[in-house]
C-alpha cells in the first residue's frame, strides 16, 4: 500500500469526482444536534432513501466521539443535481 500525503489524497478525491476536499482541524467541525431532525420534520422527500441520510447516519453525539479520534480529518464535498422523487 502506498503512503500518500494528505494533500495527495485530497487531490485524488477531486480527480475521482469530489467537488472539494481539504484537511481541516477537527475542532473546527461544527456538529449541529438538530441537523438530522431538519430532515425528518417536515420530512424531506429523500428521507430514509440514502445511506448518507437520516435515519441511517450516526447520531450527533456518536459522530462527536468519532471525530475526537482525529486531529485533521479530510472531508470531501460531492455536489449532486437534485432528482425528482
Amino acid at each position: 500500500m502506498s503512503h500518500n500525503s494528505p494533500q495527495e489524497l485530497a487531490q485524488k478525491l477531486i480527480e475521482l469526482g469530489a467537488s472539494d476536499a481539504k484537511l481541516i482541524p477537527s475542532q473546527s467541525v461544527v456538529i449541529e444536534d438538530r441537523f438530522a431532525e431538519m430532515c425528518a420534520s417536515p420530512q424531506c422527500p429523500g428521507y430514509d432513501l440514502a445511506p448518507s441520510c437520516p435515519p441511517h447516519v450516526m447520531k450527533p453525539g456518536e459522530f462527536r466521539g468519532l471525530l475526537k479520534q482525529y486531529e485533521m480529518p479530510l472531508p470531501s464535498k460531492l455536489m449532486l443535481l437534485p432528482l425528482s422523487l
